[in-house]
């Protein structure tokens, strides 16, 4: 398991804390997702990896809300 990669489309996820930096520098500390689109993300993972979704899949997402 990478925690370093997004379980949809397997880029880095680019996550602060697991890539040893002040977590609340993460992208994600900005965006508010949504239950609905948070859900949609996680019926979506087509991995296990146990890390973070990516920025990328965030926000495409969150345009097909």
């Amino acid at each position: 398991m990478d925690k370093k990669i997004c379980p949809i489309c397997g880029k880095e996820n680019n996550c602060a804390h697991e890539n040893k930096r002040d977590s609340n520098t993460c992208w994600c500390m900005d965006v508010k997702i949504p239950k609905e689109v948070l859900e949609k993300l996680k019926n979506s993972k087509k991995d296990n990896t146990g890390g973070c979704f990516c920025r990328s899949c965030v926000e495409k997402f969150m345009a097909a809300k």
